[in-house]
């Protein structure tokens, strides 16, 4: 049987984890962003825009030359006063040559809804059309209010990857992208780094001369653009003049974050009027919170923030019911038992957002930046699992045998693979040289289709079978995830 060693090295995979609405879905996972635009007296225009990896998605071949995927959503709006309910869907096509198969690409998309004002639930369903089993379900609420015609008044910002001007675009931008002269590509990660240090937006202005109202006193007002931290101290602020006699509502802005250190921060553009002491009122503002890493600044030290200023600050803020309960479920892994305990007597999203916030608190090793170096580890190792230990459909390889003693020890001091020969069955033979004095696990593909098992090992608490390499290599035994030879309290995790 032939050997394959393996000394681990850190893989660090980069993944964006802060959005308006991010939903760590069962397969496909998708930020989306919604945006709100003024459109009549008693619509409101929604723009969901939303992004995603096609690294899950399943190709076709369409011809000799290119392969295509196909991503359907459903999105159903139900008026939480009236009850009605409405269903929107549309289609996400991406085609790409064969010989580009093996590149990572994200995919955007904007989709238009006209909705009355209101509050309604919102349910999206997403799957890839050559593969049904691979889906993605978001719940949220959303308030859709109108805007008011008698005043000045903003949108809501939307951040963008890219803007270009329609006469000097660099590539076959859809026209869904489309706005007036220019080309924006949203952003619904709600993500900037120092890879690329523009603060990229767009907005609107809506004023009572579009309602066949006047104003005499237009040049009045002006744009106050300003970025606040995490603890909404105001750190940048930049006037703008504004031209309302342009018939142009749209603006473009960007704004440079190279000084920045990584962290959170908050976007907001007022809209005032000044007075004859050229003092000004706010009329109207719009606010949209993002991350930044800034590799070349660290973070500020925690010690200038309270924990509930670290926690508005922190990711788990902005996830939704399945994700904390998905990130739970990653991390119960290193959980003790209390833990896991309290955890299921938490009922609220608030409580489980708190109690995840401070699961991971208390195992920084590092309190004096504001991120928490302990899960970054963590999560570089759902990455490694994610990439490495995937297999059939099951894309989730942190929630495998492999993955689970990958988040529970770490990397390998060694790692010995063996391919398949004859009779018998590809296994690995993983090494920790710093735990317990040294240990081993073995793992076993029973199936033949890269689900490795874990059949034995010498670490306390794991189960243990001297006999496994006769019985699942040599003679192949088969393996019964409810019978007495498993004891793993996490096979896979449920």
């Amino acid at each position: 049987m032939k050997k394959i060693v393996f000394n681990f090295v850190w893989v660090c995979l980069c993944f964006i984890n802060i959005a308006t609405v991010y939903v760590k879905a069962q397969n496909i996972d998708i930020y989306y962003d919604f945006v709100q635009f003024a459109y009549s007296q008693d619509s409101t225009l929604l723009e969901i825009n939303y992004s995603f990896l096609d690294t899950n998605l399943t190709y076709k071949d369409v011809n000799n030359n290119n392969v295509q995927s196909k991503v359907a959503f459903k999105a159903t709006f139900t008026h939480l006063q009236t009850g009605v309910s409405e269903n929107y869907t549309w289609e996400n096509i991406n085609t790409k040559v064969k010989g580009d198969s093996l590149n990572m690409y994200s995919l955007f998309g904007v989709e238009k809804i006209i909705l009355p004002t209101g509050n309604y639930k919102v349910n999206i369903v997403a799957y890839d059309e050559n593969n049904l089993s691979n889906k993605n379900y978001s719940d949220l609420t959303e308030n859709i209010y109108s805007f008011e015609k008698d005043q000045y008044t903003l949108s809501h910002i939307l951040l963008a990857n890219v803007i270009e001007q329609v006469n000097q675009k660099t590539r076959n931008w859809a026209e869904m992208f489309k706005k007036g002269n220019y080309y924006v590509i949203p952003n619904p990660a709600d993500e900037y780094s120092s890879r690329d240090p523009n603060l990229r937006f767009y907005f609107e202005i809506y004023h009572p001369t579009i309602f066949n109202a006047r104003d005499e006193n237009k040049n009045e007002y002006s744009l106050v653009v300003s970025i606040l931290d995490g603890a909404n101290r105001e750190l940048l602020k930049t006037p703008l003049k504004l031209l309302l006699d342009s018939n142009d509502l749209s603006k473009i802005l960007d704004v440079p974050l190279d000084l920045f250190p990584t962290g959170v921060y908050y976007l907001r553009v007022s809209l005032v009027r000044y007075n004859e002491e050229s003092k000004y009122k706010v009329i109207d503002e719009t606010f949209k919170k993002f991350y930044y890493y800034n590799q070349f600044i660290k973070p500020q030290l925690m010690s200038n923030f309270t924990e509930d200023q670290l926690f508005e600050m922190s990711e788990f803020n902005t996830m939704d019911l399945r994700t904390v309960d998905k990130e739970f479920k990653k991390a119960s892994v290193i959980a003790k038992p209390i833990e896991v305990e309290q955890w299921d007597k938490i009922t609220t999203l608030q409580g489980k957002q708190r109690y995840l916030y401070r699961f991971w608190k208390v195992r920084d090793t590092d309190t004096s930046t504001i991120v928490n170096e302990r899960k970054i580890e963590y999560d570089d190792l759902v990455n490694y699992a994610n990439t490495y230990f995937v297999y059939g459909n099951k894309k989730d390889g942190w929630n495998t045998e492999r993955g689970r003693i990958l988040l529970k020890y770490g990397y390998p001091t060694q790692r010995d693979r063996y391919t398949s020969n004859g009779d018998e069955r590809a296994y690995e033979d993983w090494f920790y040289g710093e735990i317990q004095g040294g240990v081993h696990f073995q793992f076993v593909d029973i199936s033949g289709y890269g689900n490795y098992i874990l059949v034995n090992s010498t670490a306390t608490g794991e189960i243990a079978d001297p006999n496994w390499y006769d019985e699942y290599v040599k003679n192949q035994k088969q393996y019964d995830p409810n019978g007495s030879n498993n004891s793993s309290p996490f096979n896979p995790i449920k």
